[in-house]
């Protein structure tokens, strides 16, 4: 039974997946923080040209 827990705990193989989800989780509030920031100004700067655009 011991041996069995010490494997386990040596046992590193899902480790390189944890990390790339924390990364994703990271990078995906990133974006939400960027967007939440400058996502009105550029919805407003869209209008404005396409406005210019129509005529």
């Amino acid at each position: 039974m011991n041996n069995n827990i010490q494997a386990f705990l040596a046992d590193q193989s899902g480790t390189t997946a944890i990390e790339y989800t924390v990364i994703v989780a990271v990078l995906s509030v990133v974006a939400i923080a960027a967007y939440a920031v400058i996502g009105g100004s550029v919805g407003a700067m869209m209008d404005s040209t396409a406005a210019a655009i129509a005529g």
